[in-house]
């Protein structure tokens, strides 16, 4: 089996939220002593502090049972649908540029753009696609894609929709 994680589930600025609650969570624990009303406060907040704070995105690949899914992470637990594999028969690398526009006070816009190389699983006729993992670094990529086309006894092509 497979396990590939490759994203947070919520963005940095909920992350941050998440370890607030955390914290208030935590201090409503600590004052369960003087009531038991702090406690049914306390673990919700916990639970979505811990969930915004450290859930990840991913898949599981399962070759022996010809299964996947697109799973969250969560405290060792993963959450997710099986679904057949059979339908996908490539691997492949699709690249993209993923900019970032920030505004200055005088309204100028800078762009700052960064190429990603992202590895999919694909139908055989590539119109469907289950990403797997995004690197920086092409070299890393190749590596990745043709180690897991093998793995998965796959094809490792080169994108192209019929």
């Amino acid at each position: 089996m497979i396990k590939i994680k490759l994203e947070k589930t919520v963005p940095i600025h909920l992350n941050a939220l998440g370890l607030i609650i955390i914290l208030i969570g935590l201090f409503y624990l600590l004052a369960v002593i003087v009531d038991i009303l702090n406690l049914l406060i306390a673990l919700p907040l916990l639970i979505l502090g811990l969930f915004l704070a450290t859930a990840k995105n991913g898949i599981i690949l399962d070759k022996e049972k010809a299964k996947y899914k697109i799973a969250v992470f969560f405290l060792g637990l993963e959450f997710g649908k099986w679904k057949a594999i059979s339908g996908f028969t490539d691997i492949a690398i699709l690249s993209f540029n993923k900019g970032i526009t920030a505004l200055s006070r005088g309204q100028r816009a800078t762009t700052f753009n960064t190429k990603v190389f992202e590895i999919y699983m694909l139908t055989k006729n590539h119109r469907e696609r289950i990403i797997l993992k995004r690197y920086k670094e092409e070299d890393k990529a190749n590596v990745f894609a043709q180690d897991i086309a093998y793995k998965l006894g796959m094809e490792f092509n080169i994108y192209s929709p019929n």
